[in-house]
């Protein structure tokens, strides 16, 4: 069965990741606690357009925070999946350090994720809403299959 916590650990001690998350340049966490994900991180300049931080690049970072910030709540019978992402951008984010904390509720078999990202100055540059939904899978095997793609 999977261990979700010991995963997060892992991730935030810089020992491993799932091969997405280096592959894409997507960062690692800092630091978790129970429904609550943070991290910081310098823009590579591959990602960043004339007007800014590419907006996909965020929409795929406020899964992965989600996700982090999910696995936090659940249990390791669970298997979730993403419903759906909802990013505001508020203000441009240039050649920039940036710090982003998720904060998840879970409320029966959904988990709602809150990501605000900050520039180095402070200032809150965007706000994303993500829904996770959260499935008891039974069958160990499934559960494994999945687990293998993630480790």
């Amino acid at each position: 069965m999977p261990d979700y916590k010991k995963l997060l650990d892992s991730i935030a001690n810089k020992k491993t990741g799932p091969t997405i998350v280096e592959r894409f340049f997507l960062p690692g966490i800092d630091k978790w606690t129970p429904g609550e994900v943070t991290t910081e991180w310098q823009l590579d300049d591959m990602l960043l357009g004339p007007t800014g931080l590419f907006g996909g690049y965020v929409a795929m970072v406020s899964d992965t925070m989600a996700s982090h910030a999910t696995y936090s709540l659940m249990e390791p019978h669970e298997w979730m999946a993403t419903k759906s992402i909802k990013v505001d951008f508020k203000r441009p984010i240039q050649d920039d350090k940036i710090h982003a904390q998720a904060k998840a509720t879970r409320s029966g078999d959904s988990i709602h994720v809150d990501i605000r990202y900050s520039r180095s100055d402070g200032e809150i540059a965007y706000i994303a809403a993500v829904e996770q939904i959260v499935r008891s899978i039974k069958n160990e095997a499934v559960i494994q299959h999945q687990w293998n793609k993630v480790e």
